[in-house]
């Protein structure tokens, strides 16, 4: 009975040890300690929002917590730069945002993915973020662009649009790009036909044949 006694005993210490040490302890989504929570109902009501109208936008992050993520900042317009301003509001911690940016003459929605790493962060900052990305990017499903972040410049719409452009493919934006290339398509076909008309056949037609 003794050595029963002394068995549970040390059993009991080793488990209160593992958990200690959070090796297996778990958070109250049911993940391990130190992984990404995104269960906050906020979240995913900002998310379907943001899918749903043009320029919307959110910003989330830990708070004061290590691994539960929940909504800082939202808007259903002003797009990269209402992100860009509220990431200057909280500019020394890990953030995560998410906006639709309205893309090219259709106006198609095309979501951008912000991961938000200032370097003034220490090491193990840095690596909770790169270790919880997938996490939180699995959450939002669909997206266009990742932009790795690290300065506001790097939230500049100008540069968004490019990497929007750069992912495409293609250049289908609008602006002066997008008419410039109209405007060299049609000056070619209307050389094309100028060249077919100068080299067009002839025929000499001459009085019709008089018969006896």
């Amino acid at each position: 009975r003794l050595r029963l006694a002394a068995a549970a005993a040390a059993t009991a210490s080793d488990s209160s040890r593992t958990n200690s040490n959070g090796g297996s302890s778990r958070t109250a989504s049911g993940g391990r300690s130190g992984s990404a929570d995104l269960s906050s109902p906020q979240l995913s009501e900002r998310l379907a929002a943001t899918t749903s109208t043009p320029h919307a936008w959110f910003l989330f992050g830990y708070g004061d917590s290590k691994h539960v993520l929940d909504v800082y900042a939202s808007g259903d317009g002003g797009g990269m730069a209402a992100l860009q301003d509220a990431v200057a509001q909280r500019p020394d911690e890990v953030l995560y945002g998410y906006v639709n940016v309205p893309y090219g003459d259709s106006q198609r929605p095309k979501f951008v993915f912000m991961v938000w790493v200032p370097d003034t962060l220490g090491g193990l900052r840095k690596a909770k973020a790169t270790m919880h990305k997938p996490a939180v990017s699995k959450f939002l499903q669909y997206f266009h662009v990742e932009l790795q972040a690290s300065a506001l410049s790097d939230l500049d719409a100008d540069g968004v649009n490019a990497k929007l452009k750069a992912a495409s493919g293609a250049n289908y934006g609008g602006g002066s790009d997008f008419t410039s290339t109209k405007t060299k398509a049609l000056s070619s076909y209307k050389e094309t036909e100028k060249q077919a008309t100068i080299n067009a056949p002839s025929y000499n037609v001459g009085a019709p044949a008089t018969h006896i």
